[in-house]
């Protein structure tokens, strides 16, 4: 007798911990514990290379830094996150005074070292973060992805914008969920480019930044913004008018925020270099 194998799908896959989140316009908010300490607000950055923790709490826990790479670091790290632990953990110190000025109580930042050991998947509809293990991992049957890949510890896609004379630019840009923007170009990819001369007509807006207290930009409305399969009308880019900082690095065109991917339950696959998105009601609403 001939045993017949029927192929059945995959059901996606339950995660070993869920997560409420707070939003902060723009931002996504979560509860942390550092080193058994009370739960504090950390943003979730997927833009950011590592996890960071504010000077003034590595000074109330008495963590000790060294330095690397010009930077300093604090060993031996916890970080608790609803029902999983990251032990031993390696973190940035930096001052965190943008949000002190803004009168937001965030001492922290999980970065890379989070989405690099996970499956994040990220309901902004339902204001949830789950986290699964990459082995055991299967998405829904009902989303699209796109093909992620890495410059460093920066998460990138590849998307096209088409400006108002129709004309197409490719660009690959960092998925930022500690971004609020749709799309910020960096300086050297709009200057070469000529988007800083087609948006002087335009007043430019600014922002906050954990660099400076504040960042300048250029706006250019245009006709489309295109991420896989997916396409936005009449968006409007935000375009550094500096090369200083964040505005002037060349390993990447740009950073992707949270006004598109708010629009989907966005999940970042790590492990299989893929991102997985499901369309939310606010699919279709006009980016800002």
């Amino acid at each position: 007798m001939i045993a017949l194998m029927l192929a059945v799908p995959l059901m996606a896959s339950a995660p070993i911990s869920v997560v409420p989140f707070r939003w902060t316009p723009g931002q996504i908010e979560v509860q942390v514990s550092v080193n058994g300490d009370a739960p504090a607000w950390f943003i979730l950055d997927s833009g950011a290379e590592f996890s960071i923790l504010d000077e003034e709490l590595v000074r109330r826990l008495g963590l000790s830094a060294y330095p690397s790479l010009g930077r300093r670091f604090a060993r031996g790290v916890s970080l608790r996150l609803g029902d999983i632990e990251m032990e031993d953990q390696e973190v940035m110190i930096f001052s965190l005074e943008t949000f002190r000025r803004q009168r937001r109580p965030i001492v922290g930042v999980l970065g890379y070292d989070l989405f690099q050991r996970y499956v994040v998947t990220i309901d902004y509809a339902a204001r949830t973060l789950a986290l699964h293990e990459p082995r055991t991992y299967h998405p829904d049957s009902s989303a699209t992805w796109i093909p992620i890949a890495f410059a460093d510890r920066l998460v990138t896609v590849p998307v096209t914008i088409t400006l108002a004379d129709s004309a197409t630019l490719k660009a690959t840009v960092i998925l930022d969920t500690g971004a609020s923007q749709a799309l910020i170009l960096r300086h050297p990819f709009a200057r070469a480019h000529g988007l800083l001369e087609l948006a002087a007509k335009y007043p430019p807006t600014r922002a906050g930044s954990l660099e400076t207290n504040t960042v300048t930009f250029a706006r250019l409305p245009v006709r489309q913004l295109k991420m896989g399969a997916f396409s936005f009308r009449e968006p409007v880019l935000r375009l550094y008018t500096s090369a200083s900082g964040a505005g002037g690095y060349t390993g990447t065109d740009g950073a992707l925020g949270n006004e598109v991917l708010r629009r989907f339950t966005a999940t970042f696959d790590y492990s299989r270099g893929r991102l997985y998105l499901e369309p939310n009601a606010s699919i279709h609403e006009p980016l800002e």
